[in-house]
């Protein structure tokens, strides 16, 4: 099938073969690590986490340059106030985020969830804490 593809110009069954070839959906390939070929992905992670640490020093902070120059002004706390989120909310005008709420939403009940959101952005100013329901992860390994 593949060499009959190749010969009448057809390149789908070559690239439908090598996908089929793949080990893993990352594209990572098989890792040699300590003369040993290494194929599933939590030990190839494992392995490239190990030498992305190995590049890096933990720095002396006994040593530390101080550098010398005009004070500058305090600045005062951050205010989010509910008007200011509503009149974000109002003005939205691209497509949805990764929440995948759409900006119609947004846009119509500005009024209504200004208020709430703008209390939730203040207490996590406050607190120096993102909601954990905001935070995005990537697959855990």
């Amino acid at each position: 099938m593949l060499q009959v593809g190749l010969d009448q110009g057809d390149s789908k069954p070559f690239w439908r073969y090598v996908r089929a070839q793949r080990q893993d959906t990352w594209g990572i390939s098989p890792l040699l690590h300590q003369g040993v070929l290494h194929t599933d992905s939590l030990r190839k992670a494992k392995i490239l986490n190990n030498r992305f640490m190995s590049v890096f020093t933990v720095e002396d902070s006994s040593n530390t340059t101080y550098l010398y120059g005009p004070d500058y002004p305090h600045i005062e706390d951050l205010t989010i106030s509910r008007e200011g989120v509503q009149k974000r909310l109002s003005n939205i005008t691209k497509a949805s985020g990764p929440d995948s709420i759409p900006c119609r939403f947004l846009k119509e009940l500005s009024f209504e969830i200004a208020p709430i959101l703008s209390a939730i952005f203040q207490q996590s100013l406050k607190d120096s804490v993102v909601p954990s329901e905001w935070i995005r992860c990537g697959p855990s390994l």
